[in-house]
């Protein structure tokens, strides 16, 4: 993968003179800075000791500003090709810096700078060709999908909408400053490949750093969930290569969706920008992470696990569908529009009309739309996010199902609730089993259900080319359940054996223990805390820590049901009289009708 090659030295004193003041660091990186490396094989003149970063004028023009770390006589120019000088050669070419360091120049990379003694000569000189505090691309640019692709080792064509969204962009304004890397949406528990070949030189819980010596940069990435084999890497050397594991994404981003943060520091550092209180910070000490693929391909290998897509559905109860997110938006059913879809942003705000069919069982996996239509029997259709290319799947409808990579798993209603499963694009109809079954939930490579005439004995599915039909579908454990979700490495279910009690059991059904002395239904999960119906309390929706504790009554409304998480809000019908859909935000604790 071409490279391209970048000298930066940070200014590291106060200066003398009329110069400018360094930027004092991030924070104490805990290196010892790695010697610029030279540009070129040939004997060249000492490095001139500039820092460059892109800035704004005193009019809010955008430029380049330029701090030296002694006086001289400086000058500088743009290049279509790296040049190399020789001490003593004749500057040709080149214009004089002004005085206070700015260079009012809509240029955006390929500057050198040098330094001349009195018979206009060069002493010294440095070339960047990236320019720090600079976005290069826009965020739907073939260099973001280059980077988006190697770390998750994406190989599905048709992501039009997807996961290919990064949710705030090199240098945007965030809530705790401004961002000073890429983040983008994910999955939870997904494999991260390294963005770029280098040396690890810092793994802490949720973070890693890798030095890239060639560029004097270092990738920093936040948010992961599990570092174990950055870790591994680390004590064998700290050797990486681009499109290496380095551990699994995480769901400690924005809360109710997932992200992975990456930014591209200027020199050698275990530290981090995040989200820097101030804009300068951000100009200063990072570059944006595209730079890392300026022309290459996406670093895809075959003979590691691909990124898999499956639909972002909230709780146990995913194919009930009042609601489900993708990216920045939520989409549910609005009640008083016949069940049209509508999509809102997280925060409430851009509430807008999405299908013109009314849909029951929505959910949305990258970019589609997945529904039944009332007015079509009930059969299941496809559209885009923004309501386009409306497709006809298959004439057959269902009570549930839940989508993994591009096949869909569903409870079929014109056949007693069998479990099937079929492709995106309509093909490949199959019965997986003869057991009628409910609460489908995927998690790492399993599909888990509950066969209702089998006392709720748990299944778990999974493709299988030596099975009958392709699938797997094998008990669990002696494990019953009238509900059930994964999340965070355990299953927590109703338990059918001990009146729909709330249990967590091991991933294999072992050592299930009781977490609260009442019966359950609609479990839900949401940043390390379950939320149900309470059946002994008329149904009204309750939560908990995940280990039980923090037992909490948190609405007072009655005979509640179809309790569905997306993004930070948790839908639900209030059945009394007659069916209501409300919304609850997670957050804020803001609670309304669905109109």
């Amino acid at each position: 993968m071409k490279r391209y090659l970048l000298v930066i030295v940070l200014c590291c004193a106060l200066l003398c003179g009329g110069c400018m003041k360094a930027v004092d660091p991030i924070g104490g990186t805990g290196v010892t800075p790695e010697p610029t490396p030279g540009i070129t094989e040939t004997p060249a003149p000492p490095e001139l000791e500039v820092r460059v970063y892109g800035a704004e004028d005193a009019q809010g023009e955008s430029c380049i500003k330029c701090e030296f770390s002694g006086e001289g006589r400086f000058v500088y120019r743009f290049y279509q090709q790296k040049p190399v000088y020789a001490e003593g050669d004749p500057a040709e070419g080149f214009e004089t810096m002004p005085q206070d360091g700015i260079i009012p120049s809509r240029e955006r990379r390929r500057l050198v700078i040098a330094q001349l003694d009195g018979e206009d000569r060069i002493i010294k000189y440095t070339c960047f060709d990236y320019i720090p505090g600079i976005s290069y691309y826009l965020n739907e640019g073939a260099e973001y999908t280059a980077l988006l692709n190697t770390v998750t080792n994406t190989s599905k064509e048709d992501y039009s909408f997807g996961y290919g969204e990064p949710s705030l962009g090199y240098m945007e304004p965030a809530a705790g400053g401004v961002n000073a890397g890429i983040n983008y949406y994910c999955h939870a528990d997904e494999p991260f490949y390294s963005p770029a070949g280098g040396q690890i030189i810092a793994v802490e819980s949720d973070r890693v750093n890798i030095y890239i010596p060639e560029m004097n940069y270092t990738v920093s990435i936040l948010h992961f969930s599990d570092v174990a084999a950055a870790q591994s890497l680390l004590q064998e050397g700290g050797t990486v290569s681009a499109g290496e594991l380095l551990g699994y994404t995480g769901g400690n981003g924005v809360s109710g969706f997932p992200e992975m943060h990456i930014e591209l520091l200027s020199g050698k550092r275990a530290d981090y920008a995040g989200y820097a209180n101030s804009l300068e910070t951000v100009r200063v000490h990072t570059l944006d992470p595209r730079i890392l693929f300026d022309g290459a391909e996406a670093v895809l290998d075959p003979d590691k696990p691909a990124y898999v897509p499956y639909s972002v559905n909230a709780g146990g109860n995913a194919g009930y569908g009042l609601a489900a997110r993708e990216n920045g938006y939520i989409y549910y059913l609005n009640p008083k529009d016949g069940n049209r879809v509508y999509r809102m942003k997280n925060d409430g705000t851009e509430q807008e009309k999405v299908t013109a069919d009314r849909a029951k069982f929505l959910t949305v996996c990258e970019g589609w739309l997945y529904y039944s239509s009332p007015g079509a029997g009930l059969y299941f259709y496809r559209c885009r996010i923004d309501g386009t290319d409306r497709t006809l799947i298959y004439k057959t409808s269902m009570s549930n199902f839940t989508i993994v990579g591009d096949t869909i798993y569903l409870e079929t209603v014109t056949s007693s609730q069998r479990l099937h499963a079929i492709k995106t694009d309509g093909t490949g109809y199959v019965r997986i089993s003869d057991q009628k079954v409910m609460s489908p939930f995927y998690y790492k490579g399993l599909l888990y259900t509950c066969a209702v005439r089998k006392d709720m004995q748990v299944y778990t599915t999974a493709p299988d080319a030596e099975a009958e039909g392709g699938y797997s579908y094998n008990a669990l454990s002696d494990m019953r359940a009238a509900n059930l979700i994964v999340a965070d490495g355990y299953i927590y279910f109703a338990n059918y054996r001990d009146s729909n009690k709330l249990y967590r059991a091991n991933l294999d059904g072992s050592d299930p223990v009781m977490l609260a002395d009442i019966t359950v239904s609609n479990i839900n999960y949401y940043n390390g805390y379950l939320y149900f119906a309470n059946v002994q309390e008329y149904s009204k929706i309750y939560s908990c820590r995940v280990d039980g504790s923090d037992m909490a009554q948190m609405l007072d409304r009655s005979y509640c049901n179809d309790l569905c998480i997306a993004g930070d809000w948790m839908f639900y019908t209030a059945n009394t009289s007659s069916s209501v859909t409300y919304r609850y935000n997670l957050i804020t604790g803001q609670e309304e009708k669905v109109k």
